[in-house]
């Protein structure tokens, strides 16, 4: 693909679909006059007129922006790449060290530390925002502008994306990776804490105190090679060989460490079965121990098959973007 078209793509892929085949026909019309001044449509020449027009990015900023802003299109896309990378940086560091905080303090209900974890997040984040739309505001009235931040690094037209198909994993996804893993990796801390019932100021946990003595160092290993994926997932935004291969290797060792656990571990606390048992007035005790057990089984069984979904999806997605 010419590097014409790579521009072109690269200025309109993130664009309103009703904006794209105009702005696109303009800027064709613009790189085909620059290339008519220049008498040649050679590769040199074709550089030299990209890199004149300046990074996409920006371009596509001015072409979406207005005249009444607070920061102007020549510094939008950084200030947007900089609030990503400190808000993607401080609101997981924030959310983990005030869930640290109150749990060392003082055990509240599940409920009450997902509100205070949650409050002090939001908290984090506007303060990112704020000192970060301070920062670039800054800059803007004191006309800086992006070639002075990036200086040493500007953009070439060697930068430029492959054209590609529309991302193929949504930021959603990865996020809600990301918040998964780290709960997994905060599980062995916050199961006797937080995943029980409390009852007479004492706490029964649901799951077996005994799975930590073995399971500890595996869980918080998946964990943290699951936020290492999740990462990768939100950067990439697409399903790369490396990425599924990866994905699948995964998906593979933790369906065999999750059915390995469930098969060989009473996963349920026998005291949280017992309290079970007290207050719903029967003498059934295996009943309710089967039910409990039965209705753990198909969790598993549906976590296990959501990962080899993934993977085996991860691997037609692959397939799809090579061929296109």
């Amino acid at each position: 693909m010419s590097l014409i078209e790579r521009y072109i793509y690269a200025v309109i892929k993130n664009m309103p679909e009703d904006q794209r085949d105009d702005v696109a026909d303009e800027l064709r019309g613009l790189i085909e006059d620059s290339l008519d001044d220049k008498g040649s449509r050679s590769k040199k020449h074709v550089r030299e007129v990209l890199i004149a027009m300046g990074d996409p990015k920006t371009l596509a900023y001015r072409y979406k922006g207005t005249n009444q802003y607070l920061i102007g299109p020549d510094l939008f896309y950084l200030y947007v790449r900089a609030l990503k990378i400190a808000l993607a940086t401080g609101l997981p560091i924030g959310a983990i060290a005030s869930l640290i905080a109150h749990i060392t303090q003082q055990p509240e209900s599940i409920m009450g530390l997902i509100i205070s974890v949650v409050g002090a997040t939001c908290a984090i984040g506007i303060q990112v925002l704020f000192w970060v739309t301070l920062v670039f505001f800054i800059f803007e009235k004191t006309n800086i502008k992006e070639k002075d931040l990036n200086k040493g690094s500007s953009w070439t037209p060697d930068m430029l994306p492959e054209i590609t198909s529309k991302q193929q994993i949504p930021m959603y996804e990865s996020i809600s990776d990301i918040v998964w893993y780290s709960l997994l990796v905060l599980l062995p801390f916050l199961a006797q804490p937080l995943v029980g019932v409390h009852l007479d100021g004492n706490v029964t946990p649901i799951l077996n105190p005994n799975i930590w003595n073995v399971w500890i160092l595996i869980a918080i290993a998946l964990g943290v090679v699951g936020l290492v994926k999740s990462i990768l997932k939100l950067r990439l935004r697409n399903w790369t060989r490396g990425l599924t291969i990866f994905n699948v290797s995964f998906a593979l060792v933790f369906s065999f460490a999750l059915a390995a656990l469930s098969l060989t571990t009473q996963l349920i606390n026998p005291a949280f079965i017992a309290l079970l048992d007290a207050h719903i007035n029967t003498s059934d005790l295996d009943a309710i121990t089967k039910t409990v057990n039965w209705s753990l089984g198909i969790t598993v069984v549906i976590i296990i098959g959501s990962y080899l979904y993934d993977a085996v999806n991860s691997v037609r997605l692959t397939r799809k973007l090579e061929q296109n």
